[in-house]
């Protein structure tokens, strides 16, 4: 899985539940790696132009980040929506929290 479709993703969902900016930490939590890894990835998302970052202040997603997130968590749905309701593969109930491998 790439950086784009693991941080991307999971920043987009953290913006809807939470008013940005968004520590990275939590962006980290949610994906399961660590703050320095998420912090480094959000640095080139940066400098692509896909989120605004100020250090002590968070991250957020800037309008074409915004885009190319929601296009991945698009996917993401559509896969899992395949997964359980075509391939009938048990769901989590609600337990499970959206994470990478």
């Amino acid at each position: 899985m790439s950086e784009r479709s693991l941080y991307l993703p999971a920043l987009y969902i953290v913006e809807h539940r939470q008013q940005p900016p968004v520590a990275p930490g939590r962006v980290a939590e949610l994906v399961g790696r660590t703050p320095a890894t998420a912090i480094e990835a959000i640095h080139r998302f940066d400098d692509e132009g896909l989120v605004d970052y100020e250090p002590y202040e968070g991250v957020e997603l800037t309008r074409r980040g915004r885009e190319v997130a929601a296009d991945l968590h698009e996917t993401y749905v559509t896969l899992s929506w395949f997964l359980r309701s075509v391939l009938e593969l048990a769901d989590c109930e609600g337990r499970c929290e959206w994470r990478a491998s």
